[in-house]
């Protein structure tokens, strides 16, 4: 099972969309990914959290506050989790535009999929993995996440969109308000990863980065 026989739509996040894109390379090496995998994607649109009149508040993880840009690209996935909602999706899967996917992904994503327990809330196919996890017992390649940051490739199942519309409306860092769910059992994490994030400019940061930590390469 391909990753579009599997979710009922697939989207990628971007802010390249418009004609005066800062950075179209990021667009465009989505794009080649998607094709090279034969992904059908829908891009949205992503919010500029730049443009936003709104404050830069501490954030919850004491090191660092919540800078437009965190708050632009949580607004991009409230954005996401609402559109499936309104469309009454039974899941969807969601990228932003500077994944990198593993060289064998389709096959890494079949084998991994049928893995998943039913009754899923979130899989995340790359991330952040914070200890503890656990594998799902006979299922080598499904972790149960008890806390995982970075939103460059998850699936969420519609038995959780108003639990993602809710924190998805806090003032917060993306991946710390969804790490709210984790906890509450039913999302997991691929291991290996198939989906990483590739080096280039952040938005967020407002620099280039290398994305260089263990769990984003692939």
């Amino acid at each position: 099972m391909k990753l579009n026989e599997f979710f009922q739509a697939v989207f990628c996040i971007t802010l390249e969309m418009q004609p005066d894109a800062e950075h179209p390379e990021r667009l465009l090496a989505a794009k080649g990914q998607f094709a090279k995998h034969g992904i059908k994607v829908e891009f949205i649109a992503g919010i500029d959290g730049r443009k936003l009149d709104i404050t830069e508040p501490p954030s919850r993880d004491g090191d660092s506050v919540v800078r437009k840009a965190d708050m632009g690209c949580t607004l991009s996935h409230l954005k996401v989790v609402e559109l499936a909602k309104e469309r009454g999706l039974i899941n969807y899967c969601v990228f932003e535009d500077d994944v990198i996917l593993a060289e064998d992904f389709q096959q890494q994503f079949k084998r991994n999929i049928y893995q998943l327990p039913p009754f899923y809330k979130m899989i995340y196919l790359g991330g952040d993995n914070k200890k503890p996890y656990h594998l799902t017992g006979s299922t080598p390649n499904i972790a149960g996440t008890h806390e995982t940051f970075t939103t460059h490739a998850f699936g969420a199942h519609c038995s959780v969109y108003n639990e993602l519309i809710r924190v998805l409306s806090q003032h917060e860092k993306v991946d710390l308000n969804i790490s709210e769910l984790h906890k509450q059992g039913g999302c997991y994490i691929m291991n290996p990863v198939i989906a990483g994030q590739r080096p280039g400019w952040s938005y967020i940061l407002n620099k280039e980065v290398q994305n260089e930590h263990e769990f984003f390469k692939v």
